[in-house]
Formats: C-alpha cells, sequence, structure tokens
C-alpha cells in the first residue's frame, strides 16, 4: 500500500482534521494538499481538476459519506486509512474501536467460527464473514458490501411511522430530510442543535 502510494504524484488527504494531519506526517512522502468542505486554507473537492488523483479519507465517523461524495464527482482512487493500519500500526490508538480486533480474534478463532452454527440466512452468515475478515484485514471495503444506505442508518422499514419526531443534535438537518422521505404524512418534528453555524446551514422544508 505504501509503496503504491510513494509512486502516485497527485496525493490528497480529505479531510484535513487531526487524524488527516498524523497520517500526513505518519506518510515519508509529499501530499499535494488537504481537501476540506469546511475548513479554511484547504482545497475544495472542485478544485481538484484530475480525477485520477488518489485520496486518502482521514475520517472515522464519515467515512462512507465522504467515499460517496468523492464518487459522485468522479474520484475512484480512494484509501481509506484503515487500508493504512497493517503499514502503519500507530493508526490503530487513534480510536480505541480499532484496538485489539485482530488479537481478539486469534486469541478466540474458535468462539469465531462457533458462530457460524448459529446462522442459517445468507445475510447472517455475509455479514459475519465480513465481520470477522474485517478484524483481520481492517479493509474497510467488507464493511461496504453489507452496509445498508446511508438513508436507512436510523429508518428502517421495520420501523414504525410515528407522529412527532425529535432530534436531538439535528447537525445541518439531514436526518430530518431523511426522515421527511421515510414518514411524509408526519405531524410534527422538532430538532434541537446547539452548534448555532449548524443551525445556519439547515435547509429544511
Amino acid at each position: 500500500m505504501l509503496k503504491m502510494l510513494s509512486k502516485t504524484s497527485d496525493i490528497y488527504i480529505f479531510p484535513k482534521g487531526k487524524l488527516g494531519v498524523k497520517i500526513a506526517n505518519i506518510l515519508d512522502f509529499r501530499i499535494k494538499g488537504f481537501i476540506d468542505n469546511f475548513a479554511e486554507g484547504t482545497l475544495r473537492l472542485k478544485d481538484i481538476k484530475n480525477k485520477d488523483s488518489l485520496v486518502i479519507i482521514a475520517s472515522v465517523t464519515f467515512m462512507y459519506e465522504i467515499a460517496e461524495q468523492l464518487k459522485s464527482e468522479g474520484f475512484n482512487n480512494i484509501v481509506y486509512f484503515t487500508n493504512l493500519i497493517k503499514k502503519c500500526p500507530e493508526l490503530k490508538n487513534w480510536n480505541s474501536s480499532f484496538n485489539g480486533l485482530e488479537e481478539d480474534y486469534i486469541n478466540h478463532k474458535q468462539k469465531y467460527e462457533n458462530l457460524y452454527k448459529l446462522f442459517s440466512d445468507k445475510k447472517s452468515l455475509q455479514v459475519l464473514n465480513s465481520v470477522i475478515e474485517y478484524r483481520k484485514t481492517f479493509d474497510i471495503n467488507l464493511f461496504v458490501k453489507i452496509a445498508e444506505p446511508p438513508e436507512k442508518h436510523y429508518f428502517e422499514d421495520f420501523m414504525p411511522r410515528a407522529d412527532v419526531f425529535v432530534d436531538c443534535g439535528a447537525y445541518d438537518g439531514d436526518s430530518i430530510l431523511s426522515y421527511i422521505n421515510f414518514n411524509p404524512d408526519y405531524k410534527m418534528i422538532y430538532c434541537f442543535e446547539p452548534e448555532a453555524h449548524l443551525l445556519r446551514r439547515q435547509s429544511l422544508p
């Protein structure tokens, strides 16, 4: 992975943030810049003219959303920061959810294998296999194969359509728009967001 990166001339990190800066410091070759949707002093995606540029996603929380944004703009040379963990073990410590995953599988391999006996449907077996392989490889693409689309993360088909929806931590209103699509017959929506600049970004009906 690192050898491939070192041979690529146009490398960007998206977004900047603390993780992005850490990755830039770990890599022993020069990146062309940071891409960010909001941070000052960084590039916007529209500034990158070479669609063959390689973009490293330096985010845990918004990995999928950033990947979808990149793909929608024609960027397909994408590296998730989790793909770097095998070559840069110090990145494991960035988020506690990565600590001990591989070790836990190695130490309890038989227990993991026994889980296959508990499931018979194809979907459950596919999810289990992807989870186990991820613990061994940190390949985030394994999750992409089994993940529900973002618009269904909170509002799956089996959920009831409630008349009143309360969003505590509404961010820029993205979940509210998803709920409106999920339940167009809602009666009332209440949203709370302590960050004023995020409230100003909300574009709700």
